[in-house]
């Protein structure tokens, strides 16, 4: 029972040193797991502004084409073969404008290119049946409102917010979503002689999210959704890898989202904060898929971009997917320590074991030593109550041998007196 009370008395100890132990090393685990999850975040949340930068970098240019394009001589002459040609040639060369319309002061078309981008022919005869004179940025060029912000340097040109393009569709005979930019054609005296328009395809920022897809999808996250949205909320990006396979990254037009879908009316936080121009993270519920994602937002303030479009970023990841490695980790990490404290507690078994046979051993060494110091002590004050016995009867024999000695010599000191008596007796006789 002793020998299994000490053994237990080390297991415990053992075992309350390895708990602490292991308590400390899951402590600071944790503290290093919520460091690199802030991390991944705050990594995460820098997408924002490369998207930010790079969109407003697209919108810059495209904001200056239209105005360089509006004073280049040919289309200044507004002869209509020459225009046909100079257009066509900025159509291949920039690669984004489906259409470039010139229209007089009227909104009757002047010129349009006839060859697309990729150098293939397009149907234009209907275009030059229209009048252009009621086309929000026909009206919004003629009467100088333009999307400007002066400080910026950003002056001089009409911006559309993104959409269908209806009179691209008519051309190209299917819908297609894009953005314009126009602006005034002036002659050499600095008069208003007509209106340009570029009808931009979404590539031009499209292009931009597929960058920073292809950047999070070697990060591993592959499930990264990038989502653009005008001021009121309204989304015009939706790029959702699901939408797609593995080998393509083509950004879906769904006419039933893009223009369509207010996620800040159905009640996405993220999306309401955009609309104040305000940005920040964290975890919300997706307004369509029904599940938790880390959000990232921010507004498009870049300073080559008229903010005044109130345009907004929004990039959205799962938990798992952000975190994954961080969760392989953890599961390392609790197996081998798991592995480790069932060691380390069969080591303290085995440790206790020997420790408390050899301190046994000593015990009961110590316990014989100990019995035969008392035996020997026992024989010792055995002898000592002897010794003292006879040293007590020596003592009382001594002291009879005294009595005896002082009784003779008292009889020695009566034989001298009785023998002086005599003597002297005698010497009496004699005298006589």
């Amino acid at each position: 029972m002793k020998n299994k009370s000490l053994k237990i008395q080390i297991l415990l100890l053992s075992s309350f040193i390895i708990a602490m132990l292991g308590i400390s090393s899951i402590i600071l685990f944790q503290k290093m797991v919520q460091t690199a999850k802030q991390g991944l975040i705050e990594d995460f949340k820098s997408n924002t502004n490369r998207i930010e930068a790079s969109v407003a970098a697209q919108f810059y240019e495209r904001y200056g084409d239209v105005q360089a394009f509006a004073i280049n001589p040919v289309i200044a002459g507004m002869d209509k073969t020459n225009i046909i040609n100079f257009l066509n040639q900025y159509s291949v060369m920039y690669g984004i404008y489906d259409l470039i319309l010139i229209t007089d002061l009227k909104g009757n078309l002047v010129a349009v290119n006839d060859i697309s981008p990729d150098k293939k022919p397009i149907e234009i005869k209907t275009l030059y049946t229209k009048n252009y004179s009621n086309e929000p940025w026909f009206k919004a060029v003629i009467s100088e409102k333009y999307t400007e912000d002066k400080s910026r340097g950003l002056t001089g040109t009409y911006v559309e917010d993104p959409g269908f393009d209806k009179i691209v569709a008519a051309s190209y005979g299917e819908a297609r979503f894009g953005s314009s930019f126009s602006t005034a054609i002036k002659d050499a005296a600095g008069k208003t002689i007509g209106v340009i328009t570029n009808r931009a395809g979404a590539r031009w920022f499209e292009l931009e999210i597929q960058k920073t897809y292809l950047s999070l999808k070697e990060k591993g996250l592959k499930d990264a959704e990038i989502t653009l949205l005008d001021k009121e909320g309204n989304v015009f990006v939706d790029y959702d890898p699901a939408y797609n396979n593995s080998n393509k990254l083509d950004v879906v037009h769904d006419p039933n989202v893009l223009g369509k879908l207010n996620l800040a009316q159905k009640g996405l936080k993220p999306a309401q904060d955009l609309v104040q121009g305000k940005s920040g993270s964290g975890f919300f519920t997706h307004a369509r898929k029904k599940i938790i994602q880390l959000a990232a937002y921010s507004p498009i303030h870049d300073n080559k971009i008229v903010p005044s479009l109130g345009w907004g970023v929004l990039i959205r990841t799962t938990e798992d997917v952000l975190f994954q490695e961080i969760y392989n980790s953890q599961k390392w990490f609790y197996s081998l320590f798991a592995l480790a404290v069932i060691t380390s507690l069969i080591i303290s078994y085995k440790i206790s074991n020997s420790v408390s046979l050899k301190l046994e051993k000593i015990i009961e060494n110590l316990s014989k030593s100990s019995n035969e110091v008392a035996y020997e002590s026992n024989k010792i004050a055995t002898s000592s109550g002897q010794l003292s016995l006879a040293i007590n009867q020596q003592a009382a024999s001594l002291q009879e041998t005294s009595a005896t000695i002082e009784e003779i010599s008292s009889i020695v000191n009566k034989n001298s007196d009785q023998a002086k008596d005599a003597n002297l007796i005698s010497s009496k006789s004699l005298k006589s």
